[in-house]
């Protein structure tokens, strides 16, 4: 991809038409071409699915929805608005048009076999006919997941555990020194150049390839699932959606399929579609929703998000954000990374690196590495350092330092476990809130909300309130994490 770029750049093109473009792109070679083109002189005219790159690159978009072209001469993110703004206006003046051809057709019904009001009642028939051409179809709204996942099986705080890892092909060392955790619930990303090895990570991780050197400790009750960049292609085109979601779905989720499907894009007659007849996109749809159907504590993902159009990124991150057990997704996508990653693990130059944050502190770190700041983060490509013999404490001959000692200890011990009580404390919390917000979201996305001014006010009042005691909580959470790690 980047060769083929790299050619078209040097024609040097009065105007570029560019059809995804940031496919297959790693993340400096995305940064690349997107301070290219904000500095390109001529047109551009581009297809693409990468939120954050066409909020870059684009002064205007054109939308193709329901077989009609509509401009919105803004950035991506103020169409995003803009695009709802338009959505609910349609909606406000489509009702005001039912309520009209309701009012001509009760009368045009009522009078219509009266001699004489038989005339007026044909006219209101007409004048109702012509109100119904004036019905705008609305724009589609982005479909949120409405599907509950099946438990993941019970497991201890730890599920994967490399400590020390080496691997490698031949007599070379993809990666070398590779100590870090996955932990219950976590969302993990992994980021690097193409080549780098971060499909070799997750293999690794998986269980897939051993390590050269160091070990692989993972939890016996994890219970993973991996997904690979083709798995789209290996469904069978005999079989319908529907029956390819029914292969591996539990007793329980059998009744729901139909539900989940329809928050995977597929509407009504489309889950009897066959595979085989399916684009690259709706495969990947239908093989992620197979994954997610599966009684697991850990989805290992390889570029899940390739061939996914808007809408299907939109499905795959939020389904992903719902699932209660943990994820470790190897991506380019920086959108996916932002909403779900709560840690990253960078693979560069034979090592791994680990950034106890979400994108947002990744890539701050990123910068100020490059701009020559001193690092920030501690490498997950070594193991942890002994403790020095200097540091060490020396045995005392007091038996006061001895008793002092000891009871600094049990002090310690108690603090410990009080901040561990306050964190199970908080995590439940979070787990209600967050229930609670889920519930309001369903609620919020019925149209028949907004009808009764009192009712749609208190719900968002309501979901404003939860969602700022939530964030109050993930702050608190955050304080205690690093003690309650120690």
């Amino acid at each position: 991809m980047r060769a083929a770029l790299a050619a078209l750049l040097l024609t040097d093109p009065t105007i570029l038409f560019l059809d995804e473009p940031t496919n297959h792109l790693d993340l400096p070679a995305l940064e690349w071409l997107e301070d290219y083109l904000q500095t390109f002189r001529g047109g551009l005219v581009v297809v693409s699915h990468d939120r954050v790159f066409l909020d870059r690159v684009a002064s205007e978009i054109q939308e193709l929805d329901q077989q009609t072209l509509h401009d919105y001469p803004m950035s991506f993110t103020e169409y995003l608005e803009e695009r709802e703004t338009r959505r609910e206006r349609i909606e406000a003046q489509n009702v005001q048009l039912d309520k009209k051809i309701a009012q001509l057709e009760r009368f045009a019904e009522r009078f219509g076999a009266k001699n004489t009001k038989a005339a007026q009642a044909h006219s209101k028939r007409k004048q109702a006919d012509r109100l119904r051409a004036q019905r705008v179809i609305l724009p589609r709204r982005r479909r949120g997941i409405r599907f509950q996942f099946p438990p993941p099986p019970h497991v201890g705080r730890s599920l994967i555990r490399l400590h020390d890892v080496t691997f490698g092909y031949g007599n070379r060392d993809v990666f070398s020194h590779a100590s870090f955790e996955i932990e219950r619930g976590e969302k993990v990303a992994i980021v690097g150049a193409n080549g780098a090895g971060k499909t070799t990570l997750l293999r690794v991780i998986a269980g897939q390839l051993d390590p050269r050197h160091g070990e692989r400790e993972a939890h016996q009750h994890a219970r993973p699932a991996f997904f690979a960049q083709h798995a789209a292609e290996a469904l069978d085109g005999k079989l319908t959606v529907l029956e390819a979601v029914e292969e591996v779905a539990t007793d329980d989720a059998r009744p729901k399929l139909r539900s989940l499907l329809g928050s995977f894009l597929f509407i009504g007659d489309d889950v009897f579609k066959h595979c085989r007849v399916l684009s690259g996109g709706e495969r990947q749809r239908v093989a992620i929703a197979r994954l997610l159907l599966q009684q697991t504590n850990l989805l290992l993902l390889d570029e899940p998000t390739h061939h996914l159009d808007l809408a299907g990124k939109e499905v795959l991150e939020e389904a992903l954000s719902q699932y209660p057990g943990a994820v470790v997704v190897v991506t380019h996508d920086r959108s996916l990374m932002a909403r779900l990653a709560t840690r990253i693990l960078a693979v560069q130059d034979g090592r791994v690196t680990l950034y106890p944050g979400g994108y947002d502190d990744y890539e701050a770190a990123r910068v100020a590495a490059a701009n020559g700041a001193p690092a920030s983060v501690t490498p997950a490509s070594a193991a942890p350092a002994p403790k020095s013999e200097a540091a060490a404490p020396k045995p005392s001959s007091s038996k006061a330092d001895a008793a002092a000692a000891k009871k600094e200890e049990r002090r310690a011990q108690a603090d410990a476990r009080k901040r561990k009580q306050e964190t199970e404390r908080i995590e439940r919390e979070i787990e209600s809130r967050e229930t609670e917000l889920r519930a309001l979201e369903t609620e919020l996305a019925d149209p028949g909300v907004y009808a009764t001014r009192e009712r749609s006010k208190d719900l968002l009042g309501r979901y404003d309130r939860i969602k700022a005691e939530l964030d109050s909580l993930w702050k608190e959470l955050e304080r205690l994490i690093p003690d309650a790690r120690t």
